[in-house]
C-alpha cells in the first residue's frame, strides 16, 4: 500500500532569511563547537515554534500506510533526516523573525518539545507534504535541541536508522533517530558524517552490544526478544540461525544486510543533541502523539 496523493500545496515561505548574516551561508560541521546559547535566545527560539503551530489548519487528509522491513536507505525527507539538504546552512543558527539570535544549541524538555503544535501546512500529520520533501520547516527544523532524558527503547529501522525511544522526567516519549553513517545512507561529504558515526558507535556501545540476536524471534517482518510473544507459536515466523547476524551491532561491511529488530532496554540516562524534525506520524513507537516531532539525526550523545 501506499500513501494517498496530496493536494499540492502553496510554495512554502523563502527558507533564507535576509541577506548580510556572513555565518547562514555555510553548516556547521561539528556540533562539539556549538555553544548553549543563552536562556533568552531560548526562549524566542521555542516561542517562535510554538506560534508557528498555532496557526489556522487545513482539512484533515487520509492516509494509507504499508511498511516493509528492508535496511535500505529512505526516501521520506531523506536528505533533511541526514542533514544533506539544501538549507542545512542555517540549522544551528537560530534566526527569528529575520533576525539572527544567536548560533548555538537550544536547551529543552520532551515535554516541551511535544507541546509545540505542529505547523499548519504540515498538517495533518499523518500525510507528506510535497513542498517540504527537501526542505526544512522553520524553526523547529532549523534549531539544535538538547534534552536530558533515558533511553527505553530501540529498533533498527527499516531505512538503517536507529530509532531511540525517549522518555522525559513526567514519562512523556518522543523518538530520536541515528542513521547509518555512511554510503549509500549518507553521502560521505555530509556536514554531520563524524557526529552520527560517534553517536552510532556510543548507541553500539551502551545499547546493542547487550543484546543478542539469538535471544530473539522473527515476529511478523521484524525480530524482538522472546519474552515479546507468547507460547502461541502461530504468531511466529521461522527463523534460520544462518540468517541470525552473531550482533546487531552497525557492520563494517557495506553488503552486509541486517533484520530489523526492536526492543526495550534498561532504562539509560542522557543528555542528547540533535535537529529538530516534523515526521509523518504513522505509529511508530514513543512518537510524539500531536506533532511528531523528534530529534533527527542525533549528534551526539552523553550518558549521563
Amino acid at each position: 500500500m501506499g500513501i494517498s496523493p496530496v493536494p499540492p500545496l502553496p510554495t512554502p515561505p523563502p527558507a533564507l532569511p535576509p541577506s548580510g548574516i556572513d555565518d547562514l551561508k555555510a553548516p556547521f560541521g561539528d556540533v562539539n563547537t556549538l555553544a548553549t546559547v543563552p536562556t533568552a535566545v531560548a526562549v524566542a527560539v521555542k516561542a517562535a515554534c510554538a506560534a508557528e503551530g498555532q496557526q489556522a489548519m487545513p482539512a484533515d487528509q487520509d492516509m494509507v500506510v504499508g511498511l516493509k522491513m528492508v535496511t535500505k536507505p529512505g526516501v521520506e525527507r531523506w536528505s533533511i533526516k541526514t542533514g544533506t539538504d539544501r538549507d542545512v546552512a542555517l540549522v544551528g543558527k537560530n534566526v527569528i523573525g529575520g533576525k539572527k539570535l544567536a548560533t548555538g544549541i537550544v536547551e529543552t524538555t520532551i515535554e516541551e518539545l511535544n507541546l509545540i503544535g505542529r505547523p499548519a501546512d504540515m498538517r495533518p500529520p499523518t500525510i507528506l507534504f510535497p513542498s517540504y520533501q527537501e526542505r526544512r520547516r522553520g524553526p523547529v527544523e532549523f534549531t539544535v535541541w538538547r534534552i536530558e532524558c533515558d533511553v527505553i527503547g530501540v529498533k533498527l529501522e527499516k531505512d538503517g536508522d536507529y530509532h531511540l525511544v525517549l522518555q522525559g522526567a513526567s514519562s512523556k516519549m518522543m523518538v530520536g533517530e541515528v542513521p547509518t553513517p555512511r554510503p549509500p545512507f549518507i553521502d560521505e561529504a555530509a556536514p554531520w558524517l563524524q557526529n552520527i558515526k560517534d553517536v552510532r558507535q556510543a548507541v553500539d556501545d551502551n545499547l546493542i552490544a547487550p543484546l543478542s540476536p539469538h535471544d530473539f524471534v522473527q515476529l511478523n517482518d521484524t525480530l524482538v526478544p522472546r519474552d515479546a510473544v507468547s507460547d502461541d507459536q502461530f504468531l511466529l515466523q521461522p527463523m534460520a540461525l544462518e540468517r541470525l547476524p552473531v550482533s546487531f551491532r552497525t557492520p563494517l561491511d557495506e553488503a552486509l544486510e541486517m533484520p530489523t529488530f526492536e526492543a526495550k532496554v534498561k532504562p539509560t540516562a542522557a543528555r542528547i543533541t540533535g535537529v529538530g524534525f516534523f515526521d509523518r506520524i504513522h505509529g511508530a513507537t514513543g512518537t510524539s502523539p500531536l506533532n511528531g516531532i523528534e530529534l533527527h539525526p542525533i549528534l551526539k550523545i552523553e550518558w549521563l
